[in-house]
């Protein structure tokens, strides 16, 4: 098939294609047709985020469509309030029973919660879940350069990021 969308190269050697598709609202039989149709059309990036209370039917859909797991990209976020390590190790593992998946292809932390500051826990616990075979790639999502740095500078691990276009 070629390629119609164009992808972008993570620093990990992770290809992710530059359009994906979000998700949110998406539930139940008219979700899973609706990731379906998208994938018949060329989508292979689904974004997802644990709040979406929406992985069965991700991983319906994944299971239905037609293109092999391994073609597709899977994405999910770890909500703030499960930002202790033990708590994310946790809720990484039950959003993937719920998705009925083996692995994600990429996991972020959705934002760093300062005020609660235990997003460097919950990065220790994505490093973990990675080198587990439960994640390919993890990154943050809405991060400041600061919060980037200490995760850094506290782990030894980078989140993913771009390092060229493909």
């Amino acid at each position: 098939m070629v390629q119609l969308i164009p992808e972008i190269t993570l620093n990990d050697g992770l290809a992710l294609p530059v359009i994906g598709l979000g998700t949110y609202k998406l539930k139940g039989k008219e979700g899973v047709n609706s990731i379906i149709s998208a994938v018949e059309s060329g989508y292979r990036l689904i974004d997802s985020v644990y709040n979406y209370e929406n992985e069965g039917t991700i991983g319906e859909a994944v299971r239905r469509s037609a293109v092999p797991r391994e073609e597709l990209i899977i994405t999910s976020k770890l909500p703030g309030r499960y930002q202790t390590y033990e708590k994310a190790v946790t809720t990484i593992q039950e959003s993937l029973y719920r998705a009925n998946l083996d692995y994600y292809d990429l996991y972020l932390i959705h934002w760093p919660n300062p005020k609660q500051d235990t997003y460097v826990e919950a990065w220790q616990a994505l490093i973990e879940a990675k080198k587990s075979g439960l994640i390919r790639s993890i990154g943050v999502c809405n991060f400041l350069p600061e919060h980037m740095e200490r995760l850094e500078k506290e782990t030894g691990a980078k989140p993913s990021n771009t390092k060229k276009m493909a």
